[in-house]
């Protein structure tokens, strides 16, 4: 991974674990665009590897492995016919969840939905 964009992800991905939005910090750009844009991403340690890139190496641990049956995709990674086989799916939860009172979850079905159209 280039180290000019890990700082960036590595920000992203704090915002996420403390509950964040992983977005709402950068204006839309090319990240390195972003890095000049902002003086501080809000974390010391990253800010210093911005001011001194440095070779990254990444250990990673698999934990599991799983056939592509046994888990949902997520919508992004399905191809067009399979968003338009999901909408009536995500529409229908959405009711369900809508019927409950579960108003929060029933939208973001409906967004997601929405999201397959686009």
């Amino acid at each position: 991974i280039h180290t000019g964009l890990y700082p960036m992800v590595a920000k992203s991905l704090r915002r996420v674990a403390e509950g964040k939005d992983a977005t709402n910090w950068h204006t839309h750009t090319c990240g390195l665009a972003n890095m000049f844009a902002y003086h501080s991403l809000g974390y010391d340690d990253l800010d210093e590897l911005q001011k001194e890139p440095q070779p990254l190496i990444f250990i990673i641990e698999l934990l599991k492995v799983e056939s592509p049956s046994a888990y949902k995709r997520e919508t992004w990674a399905l191809n067009d016919d399979e968003k338009l086989q999901a909408v009536p799916l995500l529409h229908g939860t959405g009711n369900r969840l809508y019927k409950l009172g579960r108003y929060p979850q029933a939208l973001a079905k409906y967004r997601e939905g929405v999201i397959c159209l686009i």
